[in-house]
């Protein structure tokens, strides 16, 4: 099949025309200045012909024309009503500029200079020197989630401009864009229309539509009408009957092309199918040839396929209808079968009565209408009796259990957008009610993510809510999807094919909707299991990143209606985002540092960057401009930090002057405001009528904030990371009556069917972990670093960071200290020195057993005296082990306090400490710390009765084969040393098998992971949000 080209095209070029007039028309525009061809024809009249003829020419395929030869288009692009991704703005956009990227030269190379936030594979050529390389080709693009306009300047003006060239684009059949666009006005139809407004420098447009409101869409450009401009001597249809009719030998082939071609007036189609039908011997008069397509049509099935009235009605009639709602390339006879309940041989009889107007052969296919102009006349007909939503309903019925058919996982979602157009308002409710059971398919959703990645479902899920109008459940989907996109986008399918299901079901259990996502069959075939999720009790709901690279944003301002915020960001763009959705509106090169904000009438976006004229923008267009004095003096005003009553607590003054870090509403009922707390900064959402603070959210590093005119959106931006749109309001958990933590989760752990995670504000709180709820808070100390719960769940031991550590039990039932076991780094025991391996000058050190020696920080403290960063009680109760940052590992009596021994007196990072199950030994798993860069030292196992190493578990030796990646604080191991789990400062915790040396899974957490704990095949793991997280993993993943 050509490239690019869809195949029933490229199968039928042979049957082309050479519309010889038609070409030169084409020859003459592309040698002229204008930039804009628009042909435009009836249906069947041979547009797609034509335009599959023109593509063929320049990839060399067939011989040149004068003035177009190999190489005249750079980039061509087919758009085929039911191919949901030939329609999709985002999906064009993305192939054409890949074609543009082999096509103009150094188109790739500033493409992927110009670090435009897409997913790029390039194919490099690497000339001497590696800075001499250069980018001859992109092998994968994917464009990221931004608004059309933005994409069309990111993708194909910013590279053309750039590089002063020309590039000739030729779409064919852009009316079906709006069509088929899900109720959406950003057609790709659309966008290129707007290019009249703001022309691309060297970008020359050819398109194909039929006439009508997409036509007039480009009034502006020259048009070719391939029916109406056919010079008076020549009768193209004519001649491709001819030809088919003297090829096929028939006697009198020019009366009888005669009679076909003036019936056809200009229509390919109509002539195609009459021919085909005489050729085939079938009974056509053609003295009494039907007018047009709607009488051939009709024609057609009164005299072969509705003249047996009971045939008609048992089996043409059911196979019509399904393959009239068909997408994409149509069914097989096995998929019609299964989804019309009639045996298959009926079905295939069907098909070759109905053959000369479908595309595929016997016996497979696919089969589909040849044309869309008889899909229109069959919805259309009340004499025949083809019912839309019924044959929607049929289809959507029988694909929805076959999920793995890769028919159903693409299309499945576009059948649902069909069956709400066609559907009755009194079939709503059912129709709305089968739509979320599919949407929360997990079984559905899998298979669609591995089939077509999370871009074109969160697209057709987007079109699938504007057709429904609102529903609840598929909006929670649609936000879930969103907010997990950049995560999804990362998927490698082959390494663990359940990956993105158990993102989405982690998501959900954040948000409190855990059981939106039905559960599935198929869960041991997913390696991590999410069980529960806690969000921090300072936590607003994060509903949009909007920006996935970039330093951060000096200034922010919300727009009049709240629709979208302007941000003023540290790499010199001044970028225009939706807030509901995130995608990018408009970016401009102008910034650095000073203010940004819309105009009063929202209608204009200004800025001022210091050493600048302060610029402004049209929101519509982009244009660029010069502000009025009028607007100047808004801006003056916009960046003043507006006066906050007294009562209103804020920090006073920051590292870039400004006097408080606020965002009022225009009424100025709603403020929203960095604040100060214990060891803490967050942002206070203040109801200013009411003299009351409605929510807060802990965030760090804040020097920029807007809210939207209902308060409901704050938007935050810092130096360090990229803004980020709050919902302060909104209830994220619907059943979850206790929350995470205020601040960072320092430690956690797990025992039995008991959990806990404690705060660096000293909350400790117990959960149930088999359910999720919280049984209990406690005030503990707070900078408790280390935890761990008796197997009893009567006490817990706490390493707490004072002057030099602390190590206190806690009695989790009377809520009080038992006793301290260390203070400032030495035991309480007073007899602890003369404890085996105290007065031991020899023992050994941890991690140090092959090359770390050379590796080892600078020790800081030489009495001995050390913090606690790891604490294990064994599976009895009766000891307790504790691991420090410099090394020293320690055994104590859990009931007396008393120090049993030690075991290590140096080495490295001690970060975590666990018991084997009989309680005769203990494991360690060291880290390189201090001035180094992280990095795991090793896993040993040590002696609790002889104090040495007995067996190094990881690494196996200096070259081992299986590294571990080390970029976080959190580590925790099972008692039998096999499984492991890491967190990383990305949020993600990745569990390892130390035996088969493999990661079992990866689950991305919202936030930072900052402690992990494990107990079996369970995990619990803490974020820098607060955030507390269960999940397992299936050890026969």
């Amino acid at each position: 099949m050509d490239h690019h080209i869809p195949a029933e095209l490229a199968e039928r070029s042979d049957s082309f025309v050479a519309r010889d007039w038609a070409l030169d028309l084409v020859a003459a525009w592309h040698d002229s200045l204008e930039s804009l061809l628009v042909v435009v024809a009836e249906p069947g009249a041979g547009k797609s012909m034509l335009a599959t003829h023109l593509v063929q020419i320049a990839m060399g395929r067939t011989s040149s024309r004068q003035g177009l030869g190999h190489g005249w288009l750079h980039a061509w692009h087919f758009c085929q009503a039911g191919r949901f991704q030939s329609l999709n703005v985002r999906a064009v956009l993305g192939g054409i500029a890949s074609q543009l990227c082999s096509t103009v030269p150094g188109f790739a190379e500033v493409l992927v200079r110009l670090n435009t936030g897409a997913t790029i594979t390039v194919n490099q050529q690497i000339a001497g020197d590696v800075r001499d390389s250069k980018v001859i080709g992109i092998g994968r693009l994917v464009l990221p989630e931004h608004d059309p306009r933005t994409l069309l300047d990111e993708f194909i003006r910013r590279p053309l401009t750039e590089l002063g060239a020309r590039a000739t684009v030729l779409v064919d059949g852009v009316d079906e864009t709006d069509e088929q666009d899900g109720g959406t006005s950003h057609t790709l139809a659309w966008l290129l229309s707007t290019i009249e407004r703001d022309p691309i420098p060297g970008l020359r447009l050819m398109l194909t539509t039929r006439g009508g409101s997409t036509a007039r869409r480009f009034a502006h450009g020259q048009r070719l009408m391939l029916q109406q401009d056919q010079p008076a001597d020549t009768d193209d249809v004519l001649d491709f009957v001819e030809r088919r009719l003297r090829h096929a030998g028939v006697a009198d082939f020019g009366s009888v092309a005669g009679r076909i071609g003036k019936a056809a007036d200009g229509n390919f189609l109509y002539a195609a199918l009459v021919t085909d039908e005489f050729l085939a011997g079938s009974d056509v008069d053609v003295d009494t040839l039907p007018r047009g397509l709607t009488e051939l049509y009709h024609a057609f099935l009164g005299r072969r396929v509705c003249a047996d009235g009971n045939r008609w009605r048992d089996s043409i009639r059911p196979v019509l209808g399904l393959l009239t709602q068909s997408r994409g390339e149509g069914f097989t006879p096995h998929q019609l079968a299964l989804i019309s309940g009639l045996p298959l041989s009926t079905v295939c009889d069907a098909l070759e009565a109905c053959a000369p107007y479908l595309t595929g052969e016997l016996p497979n296919g696919p089969f589909t209408t040849y044309h869309l102009a008889l899909r229109e006349y069959l919805r259309s007909s009340a004499e025949h009796n083809i019912f839309p939503a019924q044959a929607t309903q049929q289809i959507i019925t029988a694909l929805r259990g076959n999920t793995a058919d890769q028919h159903a996982a693409v299309h499945l979602i576009g059948y649902l957008i069909d069956w709400h157009r066609f559907s009755r308002d009194d079939e709503k409710t059912e129709v709305h009610r089968l739509t979320e059971e599919i949407i929360t398919d997990p079984r559905y959703l899998h298979s669609r993510l591995a089939t077509t990645g999370v871009d074109s479902l969160l697209s057709e899920v987007s079109s699938l809510l504007q057709a429904m109008g609102r529903s609840d459940t598929v909006e929670i989907i649609h936000e879930t999807l969103g907010r997990q996109a950049h995560t999804l986008r990362r998927w490698d399918r082959e390494a663990d094919q359940g990956f993105a299901l158990q993102q989405l079901r982690y998501d959900c259990a954040f948000i409190g909707h855990i059981d939106v996502l039905a559960t599935s069959e198929d869960d041991e075939r997913f390696s991590i299991t999410v069980d529960w999720s806690a969000p921090g009790i300072s936590t607003w709901l994060l509903t949009r990143t909007l920006a996935e690279n970039g330093r951060g944003a000096y200034s922010l301002n919300a727009s009049p209606d709240g629709t979208m915020v302007v941000v003023g960001s540290y790499d010199q763009k001044t970028v225009v985002y939706e807030v509901a959705t995130g995608a990018v509106v408009h970016r401009f090169s102008y910034g650095g540092n000073g203010s940004v904000c819309f105009s009063e009438d929202g209608r204009k976006v200004l800025a001022r960057t210091y050493g600048e004229e302060p610029a402004c923008w049209d929101v519509t267009s982009g244009a660029r401009g010069a502000p009025t004095l009028a607007e100047v003096d808004f801006l003056d005003r916009a960046d003043e930090q507006s006066a906050l009553p007294e009562y209103v607590d804020y920090v006073h003054g920051d590292k870039f002057g400004k006097a408080a870090v606020s965002a009022v509403t225009p009424d100025g009922r709603y403020v929203a405001v960095l604040s100060h707390g214990r060891q803490r900064q967050f942002i206070a959402l203040w109801d200013l009528n009411r003299r009351e603070v409605l929510s807060v959210h802990d965030e760090a590093d804040v020097h920029s904030l807007a809210i939207t005119p209902d308060g409901s959106k704050v938007i935050t931006g810092s130096y360090s990371k990229a803004p980020r749109v709050f919902a302060p309001t909104a209830r994220a958990a619907k059943h979850l009556t206790n929350g995470g933590h205020r601040g960072q989760v320092t430690a956690t752990c797990l025992s039995g069917t008991l959990g806990a995670s404690i705060g660096d504000d000293g909350d400790l709180k117990i959960w149930d972990t088999t359910t999720g709820r919280l049984n209990q808070t406690l005030s503990a100390m707070p900078r408790t670093d280390s935890l761990a719960i008796s197997p009893d769940g009567s006490r817990c031991v706490l390493g707490v960071q004072t002057h030099k550590g602390d190590i206190q039990v806690f009695d989790l039932q009377g809520q009080f200290m038992v006793r301290k076991m260390m203070i400032d780094g030495h035991p309480v025991d007073p007899e602890w020195s003369t404890r085996p391996g105290a007065s031991d000058p020899e023992l050994p050190a941890v991690g140090v057993s092959l090359d770390c020696p050379l590796k080892r920080p600078v020790r800081l403290y030489v009495d001995r005296a050390s913090a606690v960063s790891a604490i294990d009680i064994s599976a009895d109760g009766r000891l307790v082990v504790t691991g420090s940052p410099d090394g020293i590992v320690r055994v104590w009596d859990a009931d007396s306090g008393s120090l049993v021994r030690e075991l290590s007196r140096d080495g490295c990072l001690v970060q975590a400490v666990r018991f084997t199950p009989n309680g005769e030994h203990v494991l360690t798993v060291a880290q390189i710390g201090g001035l180094y860069v992280e990095q795991w030292a090793a896993i040993e196992m040590w002696s609790v009765k002889s104090g040495g190493i007995t067996e190094q578990l990881w690494p196996e030796d200096e070259r081992s084969a299986y590294p571990i990646a080390c970029d976080g604080e959190g580590v925790a191991i099972t008692r039998d040393g096999r499984y492991l789990a890491t967190g990383s400062a990305d949020g993600t915790v990745t569990v390892h098998d130390l035996v088969e040396l493999r990661v079992i899974g990866t689950l991305v957490l919202h936030g930072p992971v900052t402690s992990v704990s494990i107990d079996g095949t369970t995990v619990l793991a803490g974020t820098k949000n607060g955030e507390v997280t269960q999940f397992h993993f299936n050890i026969g993943q």
